[in-house]
């Protein structure tokens, strides 16, 4: 077997660790995949490997612009990538990273060259704390550098797979009630919204600018309606947080046990009792 596509760049709430399970909980039959929450992308590897998405258009988003640009040039061609990232390697101190984070501060950073922006945006993840993305309320990323004793910055392999993965797939900037306005029947969803915070260690809702509260899982309770109105299969990844179990008690919930990994202190790594939403019968699984 060939080597197998995963994310390249870590994310708080990454689905990696869990992907498999998922894989398995998709419905049979669909035409398109949507996933409008991407982070790391993991769900859509796994199912990328499994040889499930073959044939079908695939449709990813998040709200987060350096994320997306990353998935684009990665996708656009990596040898540019890889190269600048080598370089960076050989950077590394700490008055370098934080010269790199400085860059969002100025007022042309969107301007700079989008290969360059991804270079900074996986540099910064495979060195920051503990590979957590956060930004401020003007949107800067404000994480410090982490305590990484030799930090694989340029993980080539990696990149390669997933620049073959993501070829034929639309890779779009936006917010998922823009992303799921293009979603058409016998269409597969998978939502994978930031959880609402239950406790000092559980919810993470700082990747972009935009806060996503309670409303926000609101407003994505009442997408999920219109979604079933228009034959969509949807599945969602949130916490066990009694409002959420409110908005979709009529769905179906399956519990699943899984790690807190955003944390520096291994024994507040608590467990945290994840839940996975669908609007389908387990029947319909693979």
């Amino acid at each position: 077997m060939g080597s197998r596509a995963k994310p390249f760049v870590k994310w708080a709430g990454g689905k990696k660790t869990i992907a498999k399970k998922l894989a398995q909980m998709v419905p049979i039959d669909f035409c398109e995949y949507h996933e409008p929450f991407l982070g790391g992308g993991a769900l859509f590897f796994e199912l990328y490997n499994q040889g499930i998405l073959e044939g079908k258009r695939v449709f990813l988003s998040d709200q987060n612009s350096e994320l997306v640009n990353a998935f684009q040039v990665v996708q656009k061609g990596i040898d540019p990538l890889i190269d600048t990232l080598k370089d960076f390697s050989k950077m590394h101190n700490e008055a370098f990273y934080y010269e790199i984070r400085s860059w969002d501060r100025s007022a042309d950073f969107f301007s700079i060259d989008p290969v360059m922006r991804a270079v900074r945006f996986i540099y910064l993840n495979k060195t920051c704390y503990n590979g957590l993305y956060r930004v401020n309320s003007k949107g800067f990323f404000n994480v410090p550098m982490g305590k990484h004793s030799n930090p694989n910055i340029c993980d080539e392999k990696t990149l390669h797979c997933a620049h073959e993965a993501l070829q034929g797939v639309v890779i779009e900037c936006c917010d998922f009630t823009k992303a799921l306005e293009k979603v058409g029947s016998n269409s597969f969803v998978y939502l994978d919204p930031p959880y609402l915070s239950q406790g000092h260690n559980a919810g993470f809702a700082s990747y972009t600018k935009q806060l996503f509260l309670y409303e926000s899982h609101q407003k994505l309770a009442h997408i999920c309606q219109t979604l079933d109105s228009k034959n969509v299969y949807w599945m969602q990844s949130n916490i066990a947080h009694p409002k959420i179990i409110s908005l979709y008690e009529k769905y179906g919930i399956t519990m699943i046990e899984k790690s807190h990994i955003i944390n520096a202190n291994a024994k507040k790594r608590e467990k945290i009792q994840e839940i996975v939403i669908t609007n389908y019968k387990e029947k319909a699984w693979i």
